[in-house]
């Protein structure tokens, strides 16, 4: 019988001023690109965070992990030990015990004092833990330099107490590294008087761990408030949480939780033992260097992969700790070569949806084909030859959904008015599986493109692929910016296609299972149907109905031009980007346009499909004077996305008609194959223009593009393996040197016999 579990719904309450430190590295411009506004980042957190904290049963298994008590005797041992070192002893006149070393009346500095003696010396003397994995230590993170905690977004994100593994230990970094405290850090400790924030507060530590902990699965947490402590277990797709230990008046309580944290394996607190650090020396402390094993279709067994250089961590998605790290990896074996006779992969590490097929089968799916990245392998990550996935949500059908009025009703040890959970609101917390997969190409994102010629071309082989792909009858489901890569290779790979992960087979888009594959993608690009969900919302004056939503080809044909528009507007010069405040003409429009709420970016749009007028005031006056050369190809592509719509409606008119149903599918076929064919066209016309006009470039344009050309040579050529300190093995591969007593003596005999 599945155990019972509780649901606080805290979202609607956290206020703004708490969140606003969670994304203060995402308020601002994030790679020249202005990400999202205030509002914004407020509904996508909610959003995620809308499933709510979970907390457990006594009657389930890991609560009685964490809070089963140890032997009598030896939480006898451990509470006379603390009676008689005055840990804490009867108060004057009272019959219940009172911790003296936590003082009644307190602040919050004095807390982080008093309960960092209080775990270490729980830990020291009342717990038999002869490996001692960890140790508690106050973190004073007002005398900490901004570059020993890892850059100055996360000064302020260092928990104030923490169980810290030793500098030695196997997930530490070397010790001097920048990311060196963040990666000893194994249980971060909240502490706080307002119950209604000492939960975020936690939150926020937790999210800052998983982010600097790329070896990290899962990891445990503590919440501490003036009368009570209560546990975290915070995954890929939910946080957890227990009942609380009343630390004043229950001293075997807290004892007990301490005592069942330390029992716990490293395996238990969610460190990855499949990606290890490596033992390579780095000629950079501010760039660690992991292994993994990966699969190859050239050996039969896994292969070593050096991953040398962390292209992207999704920082959006954190939030719901749903994190997609992305990689530059070499062969280990190939590490004798020269750097540019070497393989350059990209290892893909990220936690999806449980509900969805994994990317690699819709790469297989696929194939391999011109203007598609190139897959390698993939697979589901397994510790101890079990699936590494979050927390099953079905047993939560049916659990008690506390009033979502107040936080600290987690705090409570009863509940009232609360209403059962239904399978509905389950089914909105995303179960996700680990999965890493290895692809074979790369290149940079297309607001990277460093002349106007080799933006058009990017697209014009992008929307190659997209026709082979949509022939197929598959859709992208995500076109954006950062899915098409340029690569600086010739014809037809100067742009590919990356993340397939919204990929999906037109014929299972009704699948009930499939949870609404229509919606899905990055809001900035999407077609203005899509973000209506609306099917006939252009050039249709009927209200949506239903069955009406879904995807067709075209909507990713306008997300091609409407990536082309957003580029038009933010790009000033190879890599720089304009004035985006609302105080600025260009920062209103965008925002309209490109980051507002789905319906209205969906009526604007329309209106710019629908209506050449519209295309001039909201998009072209826009244009910047670096991607004026553009214009004429702007409104190519609009015009053959405005006859693309009418002739669809034709086509479904012939429909209607009763026509036979071979006709129409040849009309509807004959429809998409030229749409395709006319963008293709509309670009080859664009760069034979550029060609036979270069445009002018302005002193400012050339200089960007020269520092941005100087940028990727540098990334090509970018090594930190201090090979001074390696020497090749017998088997031919690199180790490090082994230092002899006579060669460590050497030197100073030298520098004796010059003094």
């Amino acid at each position: 019988m599945a155990s019972k579990t509780t649901l606080v719904p805290w979202y609607p309450i956290v206020p703004q001023l708490i969140l606003d430190p969670l994304f203060h590295s995402d308020s601002k411009f994030v790679g020249d690109k202005f990400r999202t506004s205030d509002g914004a980042r407020y509904n996508f957190f909610t959003a995620e965070l809308e499933t709510g904290v979970f907390r457990l049963d006594p009657d389930h298994p890991l609560h009685r992990i964490l809070l089963r008590p140890p032997p009598d005797e030896q939480l006898e041992m451990g509470v006379e030990w603390l009676r008689g070192n005055k840990y804490f002893h009867y108060a004057d006149g009272d019959c219940r015990e009172r911790w003296l070393r936590i003082r009644a009346v307190m602040r919050e500095v004095d807390a982080v004092v008093d309960f960092a003696k209080i775990f270490r010396a729980i830990s020291h003397h009342c717990i038999e833990d002869p490996v001692r994995r960890f140790e508690w230590q106050a973190l004073p993170v007002t005398k900490l330099k901004v570059t020993q905690c890892g850059g100055p977004d996360c000064h302020d994100l260092l928990p104030p107490i923490a169980a810290m593994l030793p500098p030695d230990s196997e997930f530490a970094a070397p010790t001097g590294s920048l990311d060196e405290i963040w990666s000893r850090v194994h249980i971060p400790v909240a502490i706080g008087f307002e119950e209604s924030r000492v939960f975020i507060k936690l939150f926020k530590f937790m999210r800052m761990t998983l982010r600097k902990q790329p070896n990290r699965r899962f990891l445990y947490g503590l919440a501490v408030n003036l009368e009570s402590i209560i546990y975290c277990r915070v995954d890929r797709s939910s946080i957890l949480t227990g009942d609380p230990v009343f630390y004043r008046s229950t001293p075997g309580g807290l004892i007990t939780l301490i005592n069942n944290l330390h029992k716990l394996s490293d395996l238990e607190h969610g460190w990855d033992p499949t990606l290890e650090r490596s033992s390579l020396p780095s000629l950079f402390p501010s760039v660690p260097i992991w292994e993994a094993s990966l699969q190859t279709k050239r050996a039969a067994e896994p292969e070593k992969f050096v991953l040398y250089s962390q292209v992207a961590v999704s920082s959006a998605k954190i939030a719901a700790m749903s994190t997609v790290r992305i990689w530059k990896a070499w062969r280990k074996s190939d590490l004798v070569k020269p750097i540019h006779e070497r393989q350059v992969y990209v290892v893909k590490d990220c936690w999806q949806d449980d509900r969805f097929h994994p990317e690699g089968v819709i790469w297989r799916a696929i194939g391999h084909g011109d203007g598609l990245a190139r897959f390698c392998s993939g697979r589901l990550i397994e510790i101890n030859a079990t699936s590494d996935i979050t927390f099953d949500p079905s047993s939560l059908i049916g659990a008690t959904v506390l009033p979502a009025d107040q936080l600290w009703h987690a705090f409570l040890p009863t509940y009232t008015d609360g209403q059962a959970l239904t399978s509905d609101l389950a089914a909105q917390i995303r179960r996700r599986r680990h999965y890493r997969m290895l692809m074979k190409s790369y290149g940079y994102s297309l607001d990277s493109f460093g002349s106007l010629t080799e933006l058009v071309g990017a697209l014009h082989d992008v929307v190659s692929s997209l026709s082979n792909l949509h022939n197929q009858n598959y859709l992208h489901g995500d076109i954006s910016d950062g899915n098409v890569l340029v690569t600086g290779r010739p014809r037809p790979n100067r742009g590919i296609l990356i993340d397939m992960e919204l990929a999906f087979d037109l014929g299972q888009e009704q699948d009930p299972d499939n949870d609404n594959l229509h919606l899905r993608g990055t809001d900035a690009f999407l077609s203005c149907e899509v973000l209506a969900e609306h099917r006939r919302f252009v050039f249709s004056k009927r209200a949506r109905s239903p069955g009406n939503s879904g995807r067709e080809s075209i909507h990713e044909l306008e997300s091609i031009f409407w990536v082309l528009c957003y580029l038009c507007i933010i790009r000033v010069a190879p890599g720089a980007c304009p004035d985006l405040s609302m105080d600025t003409p260009t920062g209103r429009l965008f925002k309209e346009l490109f980051n507002g709420e789905r319906a209205e970016m969906a009526i604007v749009r329309r209106g710019i499909i629908e209506h050449e007028c519209d295309l001039w005031n909201n998009v072209l006056e826009y244009v910047s004077e670096y991607t004026a050369p553009l214009k004429p190809l702007i409104m190519d592509l609009h015009a053959i996305l405005r006859l693309g719509y009418m002739e669809r409606e034709l086509a479904r008119e012939r429909k209607k008609k009763k026509h036979t149903e071979t006709e129409t599918e040849t009309a509807v076929s004959e429809f998409k194959l030229n749409l395709h064919e006319k963008f293709l066209a509309a670009l080859d016309e664009a760069e034979n223009r550029l060609e036979a006009n270069p445009p002018e470039d302005s002193a400012r344009v050339r200089k960007q593009a020269a520092n941005l050309r100087k940028m990727k040579e540098y990334d090509a050529s970018f090594d930190p393996i201090d090979y001074t300190q390696l020497e090749l093995s017998d088997s031919g591969e690199w180790e490090i040197k082994k230092i002899t007593a006579m060669s460590r003596g050497q030197p100073k005999r030298k520098r004796a016999r010059r003094a």
